[in-house]
């Protein structure tokens, strides 16, 4: 409706997920990263958010220095084989951060236990990362309590891990004077009892190997609310805290 043309509206949500104010730096860094090293450019900025929130501005970005994105360049972080061979369980694979996260891991060398509720999308996701042979799943519901935790036999056979990355959460816009208990439960189910069948899961060393790591995916809503999203932002001040 608009009449713009589609090619000068880039969008990398797909690879990078939803990044909530970090969103349009991520776009501009990985977009015209070139281009502002030759030249000074002027960008139209548009964004809007929950609640029917919206923004614009008309910037003049000048000259710069190389922008780096830190997902792009994790070789200068890291040594050629540091996850080679790694076994790392993944919540929330099947989309946004979860999903990304799971593409650079695989082609690092890692092995992928991927957890997810629908089995299609695991199979999906499991037929596009690198060296799919590699990779297993467990199909699970983490809105149900214990639910993962009740799956520690078929994980111990899969361990001793040597990562975790939850990343698994629901993001659900709605008043507050609407919200049901259904609600509650469907969005602060999977950051909280998973988060604490997760840290129970590691007590175990059948589970996963000493100097593992464990990531709780957070989000900048947990410290700055948005209209209509509240059970959102107390789900992930649960994982903060």
């Amino acid at each position: 409706k608009s009449g713009l043309d589609v090619a000068t509206l880039p969008i990398n949500i797909s690879k990078f997920g939803n990044t909530s104010s970090a969103s349009i730096p991520l776009l501009i860094t990985d977009f015209i990263n070139a281009k502002l090293n030759a030249t000074p450019l002027t960008l139209g900025l548009i964004g809007f958010g929950v609640g029917l929130s919206w923004s614009t501005g008309l910037i003049t970005l000048p000259q710069a220095v190389s922008f780096s994105i830190l997902i792009s360049h994790v070789d200068l972080l890291f040594c050629d084989d540091i996850f080679l061979e790694k076994k790392i369980l993944i919540t929330g694979c099947t989309s946004g951060i979860g999903q990304e996260v799971a593409f650079l891991l695989s082609s690092l060398g890692c092995s992928l236990l991927l957890l997810g509720r629908n089995k299609d999308k695991l199979n999906q996701l499991i037929s596009k990362l690198s060296f799919p042979d590699r990779h297993s799943q467990l199909v699970v519901d983490l809105s149900v309590p214990n639910a993962l935790f009740e799956l520690k036999s078929d994980i111990a056979q899969y361990g001793p891990l040597d990562g975790i990355f939850h990343s698994a959460g629901v993001a659900l816009v709605k008043p507050t004077k609407l919200i049901t208990s259904d609600d509650i439960n469907k969005v602060l189910s999977p950051s909280i009892y998973a988060s604490l069948d997760i840290s129970r899961l590691a007590c175990s060393s059948k589970i996963i190997s000493p100097n593992s790591s464990i990531v709780f995916m957070s989000s900048v809503s947990s410290i700055l609310g948005t209209s209509c999203m509240s059970l959102y932002s107390a789900s992930k001040g649960a994982i903060d805290s």
